[in-house]
């Protein structure tokens, strides 16, 4: 199901339209979503999903990602999780956001299995998506560390492009924003004043606004 949303000015012209990409399994939560997907991308830069563990987290997120894609709102995203979950979220991505939302987007999963060079390779070519064939990138924690110096070089190669969105599953990892880890993905996100961020945690508590 796909539920369109028009975006206007207060007493303006339509601006554009954002279309909602669901399943057929639309639940209270999912709507209640829904509502605050519009709102974050219309008032802010980002925002914070702290639902408990089994109330679809991970497909409310790409059903949201994949319905800005949709409305060529935004270009690429990466979502960096731990390493146990990577193949889940690209499973899910690829049902959810690309055979639902955009067929034309492309998924790529980055993990250590493939060489430096083609993991530096598949960033690059996130990094510069044009929005008619927007990229997803899905990557660790410890692979973003690792690859922050090429990920910064990628930013100022390519000052025209940006990170449209960069999600963070299990935030509560960068909860000490004197590790390095944490310290390399901000780097990662405050790369533009335009890359929106979303941070997913089942343990709000544990984790500071101002960490990322």
């Amino acid at each position: 199901m796909t539920i369109p949303i028009q975006r206007r000015r207060q007493n303006g012209p339509r601006l554009n339209c954002l279309f909602l990409c669901t399943t057929n399994s639309t639940n209270i939560n999912e709507l209640v979503f829904n509502g605050w997907q519009v709102c974050i991308t219309m008032k802010s830069r980002g925002g914070l999903l702290a639902d408990d563990m089994g109330l679809g987290k991970t497909m409310q997120v790409l059903t949201y990602l994949g319905s800005l894609m949709r409305a060529e709102t935004i270009c690429n995203a990466i979502i960096i999780c731990p390493k146990s979950v990577v193949r889940s979220w690209e499973r899910e991505a690829n049902l959810n956001l690309k055979n639902i939302c955009v067929p034309r987007a492309t998924v790529t999963a980055v993990t250590s299995d493939m060489g430096k060079a083609k993991r530096k390779r598949v960033f690059e070519d996130a990094f510069c998506a044009p929005s008619k064939r927007p990229q997803l990138v899905i990557t660790t924690y410890g692979l973003v560390s690792n690859h922050i110096t090429d990920l910064t070089n990628i930013s100022n190669t390519y000052e025209e492009s940006r990170w449209c969105y960069v999600v963070l599953d299990e935030g509560h990892q960068i909860k000490n924003s004197s590790t390095k880890m944490s310290r390399d993905v901000r780097i990662l996100a405050s790369r533009s004043p335009h890359t929106r961020r979303l941070l997913m945690t089942g343990t709000p508590m544990q984790v500071s606004t101002n960490v990322f």
